[in-house]
C-alpha cells in the first residue's frame, strides 16, 4: 500500500490515531494499549489486526496466542515521523 494510503489509514478516527500513538513509545500488549486508550479490547484487537495486514505493526511474540506483544515496522516508524513534522500526531 502507498505511504499516503497507509497516513489516512491511521489518521482515519481517533481509535487508529490512539492506538498507533501508544504503540510509538514502545512495544505493548493489546490489552496495555486499551487501558492506556480507554478502548475496549475488542476494538484494540481489530486495529492491531488491520495495521498488522498492512504491515504497520508486527506481532513480536508470534508463538504466543495469548499476551502478545506488537510493535510499529520500520515503515510506520517513517511514517510516524512525517506525521511528527506535520504536527498531526
Amino acid at each position: 500500500m502507498e505511504e499516503w494510503k497507509l497516513r489516512r489509514l491511521i489518521l482515519s478516527g481517533k481509535a487508529r490515531k490512539s492506538v498507533f500513538k501508544s504503540l510509538l513509545e514502545k512495544p505493548k500488549l493489546a490489552k496495555e494499549i486499551a487501558v492506556e486508550t480507554n478502548l475496549l479490547l475488542s476494538n484494540v484487537n481489530r486495529i492491531l489486526k488491520e495495521f498488522e495486514k498492512h504491515e504497520l505493526v508486527k506481532n513480536l511474540t508470534p508463538n504466543e496466542k495469548r499476551n502478545r506483544v506488537f510493535g510499529l515496522t520500520k515503515i510506520a516508524k517513517k511514517i510516524s515521523n512525517e506525521l511528527k513534522k506535520k504536527q498531526l500526531l
